[in-house]
């Protein structure tokens, strides 16, 4: 929501996320109406009611973060990032280098823009 209403079509962070965003809201009102309504699937398939199961999600979230969630780190958080200890881990070892090379892609196109960090204030 933000990406569409402050920054502009021609910025370069929107430019970025608007493929990514196409049927986003689209997707969340479809949950909303399908899955989150009382006698719905959440209800008739998870433990407890509707609300408690919404109770758990508000309790989950508010000790997540953006950080906690990029790839690396939650394998760090998972013990699933040592090497030696787990040599075959397919999720980790082909989800790393698709990481770092979207990484290195946005760092790289967004220093077209913002040289500093002065330029990004």
């Amino acid at each position: 929501m933000v990406t569409n209403r402050q920054l502009s079509v021609r910025h370069p962070v929107y430019q970025l996320l608007e493929p990514h965003f196409r049927f986003m809201l689209f997707d969340n009102q479809l949950g909303l109406e399908y899955f989150l309504n009382p006698g719905g699937p959440v209800e008739r398939f998870m433990a407890g009611t509707l609300e408690e199961s919404l109770g758990f999600v508000r309790q989950a979230y508010k000790d997540w973060s953006l950080a906690d969630a990029e790839l690396p780190a939650e394998l760090a958080a998972r013990g699933m990032d040592d090497r030696e200890a787990l040599p075959h881990y397919p999720y980790r070892d082909d989800g790393l280098p698709i990481w770092n090379a979207t990484e290195r892609f946005v760092r790289t196109y967004l220093s077209l823009y913002y040289r500093t960090p002065q330029d990004l204030a």
